[in-house]
């Protein structure tokens, strides 16, 4: 029966494929903002021979409390006309991935970015497959919502940050029923705090977490678990200070740049823009956005059929005879996601971080959705409701469908 349900993994993957090219074919920028043409410059930089450096990005007011950013004023792709900084302000581990790629294939920096998402992706799904021991797929079918087919359509360092957070997670439910030290433990738990920290400074976080979890052992005297965590945080926090005392010799800040009390927001404009963000991440097929009365009916369609189907789901699971209790995954992946949540509220409130969308809130919104539709395939199994489960896989199906360039689309066909 697994062996059977691979092949649906497999063609849901290959199904994926086709709609991210095509997006990315078509899209004007090609999905790049302005952090993902640092990064291809960046990359292009390294290739050529300069070394890990890039245009400046921001200028500051006297006492460093203003940012502003020098974009529009950079000529990308002229290195001899910008003065060359080395790159900080990003982590360096996304571009170094576009490198590799791009010198294996001969490919662009852009195109290799675009290689290196789809690889990435396809990592998530091996880990989410290892993570629920190939019992359940609904996860995976989050990647055609809206949210993650713009994430791994855009090159941003986010498509790096999600394996390695799967890993994380993997890490320690792998160190929860662990009998032994093992070198294969440490190595993946290390790996992945380091690597998610090389994807997004933010990540640091993750420490915190697994510390926590080395104090829950501790108390309850499982030192086996406490000493794999122990190791893990030492073997990372050592490379990882490596790299930013490195940004710092270079940079003259750990993180490239002066981060505190630089948020030019208000605290009710970020409040706002918090509970907007929020909002958005409940919409799986379409961003709520006003551009016209067609859109606004096609937004309303989308939505009726999301609700339509949410409140399904919700019958059947009130009508439900078998209860199951939540598994322990679900609740440790709902735990870590809402610490992150408090962690970015925090940073977001005091520094220069892009205010509360889909893309600075994936940390808490991806292991949510994930757990949301991981808990309902089990309870509609338990149930014998297959059948709700395929109206879902189908829903976002349909959501792939009706995230391509229609227009485009439209064009071709008329």
């Amino acid at each position: 029966m697994i062996y059977k349900k691979k092949y649906e993994l497999f063609f849901l993957f290959l199904f994926l494929l086709p709609v991210l090219i095509l997006r990315v074919n078509v899209e004007s920028t090609r999905y790049c903002t302005p952090d993902s043409v640092y990064y291809l410059e960046v990359s292009q930089n390294i290739l050529s021979g300069y070394g890990a450096v890039g245009p400046k990005a921001f200028d500051y007011n006297a006492d460093k409390t203003k940012i502003f950013p020098l974009y529009d004023q950079t000529p990308f792709g002229r290195p001899d006309l910008y003065q060359k900084e080395y790159f900080a302000i990003w982590p360096l581990g996304y571009p170094s991935c576009i490198v590799a790629v791009s010198y294996i294939t001969n490919l662009s920096p852009l195109w290799a970015s675009k290689v290196v998402n789809i690889l990435l992706l396809a990592l998530c799904f091996y880990l989410l497959y290892l993570l629920f021991e190939g019992s359940s797929y609904l996860p995976m079918y989050y990647f055609g919502s809206f949210t993650m087919l713009e994430i791994c359509s855009y090159t941003w360092s986010e498509n790096l940050f999600i394996p390695f957070f799967l890993l994380f997670i993997l890490a320690l439910k792998k160190n929860h029923t662990a009998e032994t030290v093992t070198l294969n433990n440490v190595i993946m738990l290390s790996s992945a705090l380091l690597i998610m920290c090389l994807a997004r400074y933010a990540s640091v976080i993750f420490y915190v977490i697994a510390f926590v979890f080395m104090l829950y052992y501790y108390k309850k005297s499982e030192l086996i678990k406490v000493k794999t965590i122990f190791y893990s945080l030492i073997v990372s926090t050592l490379l990882l200070g490596i790299y930013l005392f490195n940004n710092y010799i270079n940079a003259g800040y750990m993180t490239g740049m002066p981060r505190v009390n630089t948020q030019d927001f208000t605290s009710l404009e970020l409040i706002e823009k918090f509970f907007m963000g929020m909002f958005h991440q409940l919409h799986l097929v379409k961003q709520f956005r006003f551009s016209g009365t067609a859109d606004m009916i096609f937004y309303l369609m989308l939505t009726f059929i999301q609700l339509s189907l949410m409140m399904y789901i919700a019958y059947l699971l009130h009508k439900s005879t078998v209860v199951k209790s939540m598994a322990q995954k679900s609740i440790a992946m709902l735990g870590i996601g809402s610490v992150y949540l408090v962690f970015l509220i925090y940073m977001t409130f005091t520094s220069t971080i892009d205010p509360f969308d889909y893309r600075t809130l994936l940390p808490f919104s991806f292991p949510v959705m994930v757990v949301i539709l991981y808990e309902i395939e089990e309870r509609l199994n338990s149930n014998n409701k297959k059948n709700a489960i395929v109206i879902i896989k189908l829903f976002f199906i349909f959501s792939m469908f009706m995230n391509l360039p229609k227009k485009y689309l439209l064009e071709l066909l008329f």
